[in-house]
């Protein structure tokens, strides 16, 4: 069955409805069945998951921040070398209850952090003792711009991901970089459709397809992707991007493109002849990958 009222977060419009999948007990909630609240539909162009979800008072979960500082020190070592001649300065949205933020602080980054609840921003001024601000990328102005911002444990449960991640992009100072974390949703052929350690009120699990349009679109570059495991077994892609000079989808639609050449059959391929046809076709000759 295909649904194409609604639209996926890399603009596809052909999603394929999941209802009939039966309610799968791992989960926290019944998914996929005509009267709960979790039914999932899959994008038939890059393979996102969406779930109609409308539970929305589960505990975000953040990723190990250890591993994280690791990523984030790699990166901005690479990309931002001037860094270590400062004190570097950094925002995370979503923060939740600033374990990640505080994480931050501790490694020599000035944080701050930002939530759209209150009682976790008043929790992070008291508890952490942190610079906390609330509200969300779309609505705070005036702040100033970092050299880092931290989307971890929040894309997943946004209404439109794309939106939040492009007005995340405004705090960013020349010459920093974003770091995100979202559920890995690619799945080998003829497995279920419901990525495994999917948590109550999440509404996402993102491809390397997908999430390399939604940064195409918010005007930065995938500089780095990887798959990451947390300790409890949950599949992650961790993302460093930086602003894009110029900010084009050029190299992200050429990068999907040499996906597609290398696997013909995923979900790259569906999303460069639904999506991004063109005269001449995919890639001839394979290039780098589109993130190291």
């Amino acid at each position: 069955m295909t649904l194409a009222t609604a639209t996926c977060v890399c603009g596809g419009v052909h999603l394929e409805a999941a209802d009939e999948l039966p309610p799968d007990p791992r989960l926290p909630y019944p998914v996929a069945h005509p009267t709960s609240h979790g039914a999932v539909s899959r994008c038939l162009a890059c393979g996102h998951v969406t779930i109609d979800d409308s539970h929305r008072d589960a505990e975000r979960a953040v990723g190990d921040p250890v591993a994280m500082l690791d990523r984030i020190a790699a990166f901005s070592e690479w990309w931002a070398p001037q860094l270590r001649h400062r004190t570097p300065t950094a925002i995370q949205f979503g923060a939740g209850h600033g374990r990640v933020a505080a994480a931050l602080a501790g490694d020599g980054w000035r944080v701050r952090a930002a939530d759209t609840s209150a009682d976790d921003v008043e929790f992070i001024r008291g508890q952490v003792g942190l610079d906390a601000d609330l509200g969300s990328p779309d609505s705070l102005m005036g702040i100033g711009q970092f050299d880092l911002v931290v989307l971890v444990g929040m894309l997943e449960y946004e209404d439109d991901p794309g939106r939040t991640l492009s007005a995340a992009v405004r705090f960013v100072a020349p010459g920093g970089f974003v770091y995100l974390e979202v559920p890995d949703g690619d799945r080998p052929p003829g497995s279920s459709l419901v990525p495994d350690g999917l948590r109550a009120g999440q509404r996402h699990a993102f491809t390397r397809t997908s999430i390399s349009v939604l940064v195409a679109e918010a005007g930065v570059s995938s500089l780095r992707m990887e798959h990451v495991r947390e300790a409890d077994g949950r599949a992650r892609f961790a993302v460093c991007c930086a602003v894009a000079e110029p900010a084009g989808r050029d190299d992200e639609r050429r990068g999907m493109r040499q996906i597609a050449v290398a696997d013909p059959t995923g979900p790259a391929a569906a999303w460069a002849a639904i999506e991004d046809p063109t005269p001449a076709g995919f890639d001839s000759e394979p290039g780098p990958e589109p993130s190291a």
